[in-house]
């Protein structure tokens, strides 16, 4: 089964207006994982008095022109011959994003998803009719 492993923060230069936020982490899949598609999301989050608060979502360009849209997870997906690999995602995060709390931790998720068949609402080859009144 697939599995996050040995995750790491590191928050570089912390006098600086944007942070370098580092998050490491190690993937493990088994063989008959191999090929399958998987979403990677990335979160930081906040604990003070015991409450959890989630402060920050690492976002990852998407391959579509203009090149500026992003979304909040990246597609992993293991090949045969490498069923364990590291991995470590940068980020630059505003100090404002981090307004914080007492401590600050790291979560990876990593999410394998199956789609349903495509079911038509609408029968097009029927519009539907007006009703007069």
């Amino acid at each position: 089964m697939a599995e996050v492993k040995d995750v790491v923060l590191q928050i570089g230069n912390r006098q600086a207006p944007e942070l370098r936020v580092s998050v490491s982490y190690k993937l493990s899949f088994s063989p008959e994982e191999a090929g399958r598609n998987y979403k990677l999301e990335i979160f930081l989050f906040g604990r003070e008095n015991g409450i959890e608060t989630k402060l920050y979502t690492f976002m990852y360009p998407l391959n579509l022109p203009p090149s500026r849209f992003s979304t909040p997870y990246k597609t992993i997906t293991p090949a045969a011959k490498k069923l364990m690999e590291s991995y470590t995602d940068t980020a630059e995060v505003s100090r404002a994003a981090l307004r914080v709390p007492e401590d600050i931790f790291a979560v990876v998720s990593l999410i394998s998803e199956a789609k349903s068949s495509i079911v038509q609402v609408l029968d097009w080859s029927h519009p539907p009719r007006s009703v007069a009144r």
